[in-house]
């Protein structure tokens, strides 16, 4: 049979172009996985990443409470400390002015007493039934002297009681302040971190264009619950 040219130079034409489109569909396919791989890998490493970040979101807001569980204790302890040191200083000061108008009772009495003998009414027996009106005039003047420095002396006193209170009550409100400052306010949890995407290779004819696509419901629910991915 003889040979024909051109029939034979159809055929390899055809030969090549064949093998020229089908060589060029396996690189297109190959490049196509090539980018699915790399699409998986950076997903799974946004997800690690996200969970990472969740993990430690937990690990500071549960440290931040220890330690603000801790300040309160001693702001707690402070405060009943102020407490006790304050009800301390109001009954010492009550104290001494209890001693105080005792001292002032038995002041008055000695003047009395001393008024008393200066006119020669006051026996051994005490001053039991002795009338004023037996004082003289000097006397009674000198009573009444002796009387108003002791009543003058009692307002000062009072007067000094009432500052000193005060300045309890404010050392007390200042110390409760401070106690207050230390403690600082309740720790708060950190905004959620925003949640990753997915990227996902197209393996369409576009030449390995890509899309962004958000992580699924589920999958953000899981990680936000506490599930641990997979490596």
């Amino acid at each position: 049979m003889a040979f024909d040219p051109i029939s034979g130079a159809i055929g390899l034409g055809t030969s090549l172009i064949g093998g020229l489109f089908g060589g060029g569909r396996k690189a297109e396919q190959a490049a196509g996985k090539a980018a699915q791989e790399q699409a998986k890998w950076e997903n799974e490493t946004a997800m690690w990443d996200w969970w990472y970040k969740l993990q430690f979101r937990e690990y500071e807001y549960n440290q931040a409470l220890r330690i603000y569980d801790r300040s309160k204790q001693v702001y707690n302890e402070q405060m009943s400390f102020n407490e006790q040191a304050a009800a301390r200083s109001y009954e010492a000061e009550n104290a001494r002015m209890r001693e105080y108008l005792q001292g002032l009772s038995f002041e008055k009495q000695d003047s009395l007493v001393e008024a008393l003998k200066a006119t020669g009414a006051v026996d051994a027996r005490g001053v039991s039934g002795v009338s004023t009106g037996r004082l003289s005039n000097d006397v009674l003047s000198q009573l009444g002297r002796n009387n108003a420095i002791l009543a003058e002396n009692l307002v000062s006193a009072q007067k000094q009681s009432l500052r000193d209170t005060e300045t309890i009550r404010l050392n007390k409100m200042s110390a409760d302040n401070d106690a207050l400052s230390r403690l600082g306010l309740a720790p708060e949890k950190a905004p959620q971190p925003p949640a990753p995407v997915f990227r996902q290779a197209s393996t369409g004819g576009g030449g390995g264009s890509s899309s962004l696509l958000t992580i699924g419901s589920a999958v953000m629910a899981g990680l936000s619950a506490g599930y641990v991915p997979k490596r």
